[in-house]
């Protein structure tokens, strides 16, 4: 999914965000391919967890931008939207109107995909580009960032836990709602935006470098959070061999999901909030690659990557995120800059 590549009033890119939309995408990909047996299984069948530190982490880095910008972006809500837009609409318009002669489409479900709101409509969640019904959550969840970054601490407070009472709500009366709509990722994205409300000098080092004088402890600390979060979410999960918590339409199922993820993924990201990160180039490398990556992961592009490489869930893995890497390269850069440089001119 797309989120902000660069937050703060400085505009540097951090990397300890570029890992955890990596680790977001590669859990996506798990959960699809079921790459592991045995213990690790569970890892596989909720990696579907990856879409809810997608939501956390949007919220996260898109309200420290605007915080830091004191609340309204520099250039103006009109031009902040139209660059989010076409961030999320151009990678995904093109990457569908290629894909388009081998789906299954009609008319009114590409018309539906084509906009982007296919992920109000239960009957045409899945189609097109199936995973691509997130984006529908995400672009309501912008929505709400003029009014959550205006307001004060409490009435941040109380917008999350109204947040959480319709994710509650979504997750007994109506299941798809809890699971594909704002109704209830909303949480999520409204975790992340009061994560950013923490003082920015809290995760500044020495002379102002964010990171600079963090323990390196913390990412273990944090990823081994995200794992035991995962393997007891597996053993709550219906029994079978391709099940996940959200093959469940229990209530308890629902809330692990739009409720008590979240917070987990809540406090794995404030525990890495500006630490250092080993090989950061590598990093930033794949997760400029990641929303190309979490696009083309199943569907035509995954299909002629299996097709090339063969069926050994590796290759296709590692693979797949040099095609991803490309297409951000020569495809979906060139074509933002090419639209910002229309923008500025206009």
């Amino acid at each position: 999914m797309a989120d902000q590549d660069t937050v703060c009033s400085t505009h540097r890119r951090m990397a300890w965000p570029d890992v955890w939309r990596v680790v977001a995408a590669s859990l996506v990909f798990a959960t699809h391919y079921k790459p592991w047996g045995g213990p690790l299984r569970a890892l596989c069948h909720e990696g579907h967890t990856g879409v809810a530190l997608f939501f956390v982490l949007s919220g996260l880095l898109l309200g420290r931008q605007l915080f830091a910008e004191g609340g309204l972006p520099r250039q103006g809500w009109r031009v902040f939207f139209l660059r989010r837009g076409a961030k999320i609409y151009s990678l995904h318009t093109l990457l569908y109107l290629l894909c388009l002669p081998l789906l299954a489409d009609t008319p009114g479900q590409a018309a539906l995909s084509l906009t982007l709101t296919k992920g109000l409509v239960p009957s045409a969640v899945f189609a097109g580009l199936p995973q691509s019904w997130s984006l529908t959550a995400e672009l309501m969840c912008y929505a709400m960032l003029p009014m959550l970054v205006r307001l004060p601490g409490r009435g941040l407070a109380g917008v999350l836990g109204l947040a959480a009472v319709v994710a509650a709500a979504a997750s007994w009366l109506w299941p798809f709602a809890a699971l594909y709509t704002v109704a209830g990722r909303g949480f999520a994205f409204c975790l992340g935006v009061a994560l950013a409300r923490w003082p920015l000098s809290l995760h500044r080092g020495r002379g102002g470098n964010e990171g600079a004088s963090l323990p390196s402890i913390r990412w273990p600390l944090a990823l081994l959070l995200a794992g035991a979060g995962l393997l007891a979410l597996g053993t709550l999960a219906p029994a079978g061999p391709l099940t996940a918590s959200t093959d469940s339409l229990a209530p308890w199922a629902l809330l692990a999901n739009t409720i008590a993820i979240p917070l987990v993924w809540t406090a794995c990201l404030g525990l890495t909030l500006g630490a250092r990160v080993p090989g950061a180039a590598f990093w930033q490398l794949l997760a400029q690659g990641s929303y190309a990556f979490y696009l083309i992961h199943i569907g035509p592009v995954a299909r002629l990557v299996g097709f090339a490489v063969g069926q050994q869930v590796i290759w296709q893995f590692v693979f797949l995120w040099l095609v991803a890497v490309a297409l951000h390269k020569l495809v979906e850069n060139p074509i933002l800059n090419k639209l910002a440089r229309t923008g500025q001119k206009s």
